[in-house]
């Protein structure tokens, strides 16, 4: 979560006042953590508490420990991912999870990183390591540790799909182009997948930062391929490695051949 006020990412929660205020310029960001109304996504997920229900329960009978765990996860999606409707399966995740005794002494954060991390890779619209954990500066080591259980506990089922819309989405973003560059970006994209043949080419990480620059060739746009490495943590080298290497399933010899062609994707 990003401060709105400063942009500082370094955040502190306040336990007796419930309360998560920004380190940097004192903003309180999130009020009343526990007084969060909490949704009917329980039914199938029986909580459990050391407490049988006598003490430290909420009036709808969700422990206080387990709704703070929940609304942390919440909050780390709604920042990283606030177009994915994920929180019940957050939700879920978070109670089958601690009845299964999977956090043992993890700290909220990073079970709450954990959590949203394995959320969306099973959603098969992931989101890095880097990104997830920089949300409350958890460690990855001991995020990746808890994600090692989780997958254990659920059988390592993830689809090995990838939502390419979506990943792409993520980068064109960035550019802040408009609507038509990212409408030509999705056009390149459907062009490159109708034609990809997995044996002679591969996408990796590049894949999305190429797409972006050519609809930038295609629009006459002016993206430099260092402008786009800077945006999607991608190489120039790569992106140009990688560009030269996919633009014959466009129909283009080379990338210069590109240069205003919008019309011919």
């Amino acid at each position: 979560m990003v401060c709105p006020e400063c942009q500082s990412k370094d955040k502190k929660f306040d336990e007796r006042l419930g309360e998560l205020v920004c380190q940097d310029c004192g903003l309180v960001l999130v009020v009343e953590l526990f007084e969060q109304t909490a949704s009917p996504y329980y039914a199938d997920s029986v909580v459990r508490s050391a407490d049988n229900g006598r003490v430290g329960t909420t009036t709808d009978g969700i422990p206080r420990h387990i709704r703070k765990g929940i609304h942390f996860c919440n909050m780390a999606l709604n920042s990283i991912a606030p177009q994915l409707d994920l929180r019940d399966r957050v939700a879920k995740l978070y109670v089958e999870c601690n009845n299964k005794a999977i956090f043992t002494s993890h700290s909220l954060e990073d079970r709450a990183s954990a959590i949203v991390f394995y959320a969306l890779k099973e959603n098969n619209t992931p989101f890095t390591m880097k990104e997830v954990c920089g949300e409350y500066s958890s460690n990855p080591k001991l995020v990746k540790l808890l994600i090692r259980r989780i997958n254990q506990a659920y059988g390592n089922k993830h689809c090995s799909c990838v939502n390419h819309d979506f990943s792409l989405s993520r980068e064109c973003t960035k550019f802040k182009r408009g609507l038509q560059y990212e409408n030509m970006c999705k056009k390149v994209l459907a062009k490159l997948e109708s034609d990809f043949d997995e044996q002679y080419f591969s996408r990796g990480k590049a894949y999305y930062a190429v797409i972006c620059w050519y609809a930038s060739l295609l629009m006459n746009e002016g993206l430099s391929q260092k402008e786009i490495a800077e945006q999607t943590g991608v190489s120039a080298l790569t992106i140009k490695k990688k560009g030269t290497e996919l633009c014959i399933l466009l129909g283009f010899k080379n990338t210069d051949e590109m240069k205003g062609k919008q019309n011919e994707i």
